[in-house]
């Protein structure tokens, strides 16, 4: 495959080198017709980011931060997932409907100013902990105020002494984990018809990113508890995180087909459909889920999302107001029924909205900015 090297070559370790100026970066970002994250492993990226705040198109395999900032359908588990999205945008130019939403993710979540507001808080509680014998540093207690950020815990080093608080990343417990999961094995052996068992063993296999482990612990669950819906659903969802999704919608259809008033099993169908390209059918799933859990402001909230991708505006204005009644402080919540009522022309709603959306976003948002053009365009007159 031909390609450019933009850089040095040199033997070894180029980083020193080759570590580019952030100007030329955004540069070398916005020439470029998509990034692509490859690795199976990973951090951030840094690059997840920085793509994102060129509005460069870019797709991932399911490393760091990707899941949480890209759309699902910019996520790819093979090689030759990676080349069917990448031949589809050639196509369709389908990536391209995310750039802003990426943007403004990156911006609400993980630019400096959204991040540092929390770190004050977050070290304080550190030292709070460092001198405090009675407190429980599992990190439930310390988000009283403002919600820490999900890769920021406090955790007890040494379980036997309270006061040696260190903060670590998510993830850094490798060789506790791989101890529980060496413990959890050898009583399995011993009880391998334990449904316990085997669903602890599934959850530390998917914590150490041992999905095959955990799927075939699942499937031998199923194979136990055949009539254990939830054991399926478990397995359905791992098929989905492996890229088995024929596999996967295959389990989904049928659990809604048994139980079609389970909300969880409705959004997942929606989200498996979604990956599908099978649109109609995926709102239909996303509309049921929200239908059957009204105060889940997150199944309204996916439900307005798909609306307002599919052109649906009014409908979706109508799903996301539901959503805000649901979580009526999520700002992504008013930032989409902003974003509906500016397409569907009622400015005024538009305007309201991203006031609210404003008042509850962390600094550093682009609301403020977004508001002021708003305000300033005129509504034309009847």
């Amino acid at each position: 495959m031909p390609f450019t090297f933009i850089g040095t070559e040199v033997l070894g370790d180029d980083l020193r080198l080759n570590t580019l100026d952030r100007n030329v970066l955004n540069t070398l970002y916005n020439l470029i017709d998509l990034y692509l994250i490859a690795s199976r492993s990973e951090g951030g990226p840094h690059a997840l980011f920085e793509a994102c705040a060129s509005k460069c198109k870019i797709i991932s395999s399911r490393v760091g931060a990707s899941e949480d900032v890209l759309e699902p359908y910019a996520i790819f588990d093979t090689d030759h997932e990676a080349a069917e999205l990448i031949n589809l945008d050639h196509k369709q130019n389908v990536l391209a409907k995310s750039l802003d939403r990426n943007l403004q993710i990156v911006r609400d979540g993980y630019s400096v100013a959204a991040v540092s507001q929390f770190l004050p808080q977050f070290y304080s509680q550190v030292l709070e902990a460092h001198h405090s014998e009675e407190a429980d540093l599992t990190g439930a207690e310390f988000s009283e105020n403002l919600p820490l950020p999900a890769s920021l815990r406090v955790v007890r080093r040494d379980q036997t002494k309270s006061h040696q608080a260190v903060a670590v990343p998510n993830g850094d417990r490798n060789e506790d984990l791989s101890d529980k999961i060496r413990n959890v094995e050898a009583l399995f052996e011993a009880n391998p018809n334990d449904i316990k068992l085997i669903k602890e063993l599934v959850d530390h296999y998917e914590a150490a990113g041992r999905l095959n482990s955990a799927l075939s612990a699942i499937s031998l669950a199923v194979l136990t508890d055949d009539v254990n819906q939830q054991l399926q659903y478990r397995r359905s969802l791992l098929l989905g995180k492996l890229g088995r999704r024929t596999e996967a919608l295959e389990i989904a259809l049928e659990l809604v087909k048994c139980q079609p008033s389970n909300s969880q099993f409705q959004r997942h169908l929606s989200n498996l459909l979604l990956h599908c390209e099978r649109i109609d059918e995926a709102l239909e799933a996303a509309g049921n889920a929200a239908i059957l859990d009204p105060f889940n402001a997150s199944n309204y909230f996916h439900f307005a999302r798909l609306l307002f991708d599919s052109g649906k505006v009014a409908e979706a204005i109508v799903a996301a107001e539901q959503a805000s009644r649901a979580d009526p402080i999520d700002h992504r919540i008013y930032n989409l029924i902003a974003e509906a009522a500016e397409h569907h022309g009622d400015l005024e709603k538009a305007k309201r909205a991203l006031a609210v959306a404003h008042k509850l976003a962390p600094r550093g948002t682009s609301y403020e900015a977004r508001l002021k053009n708003l305000e300033a365009t005129e509504v034309p007159s009847l």
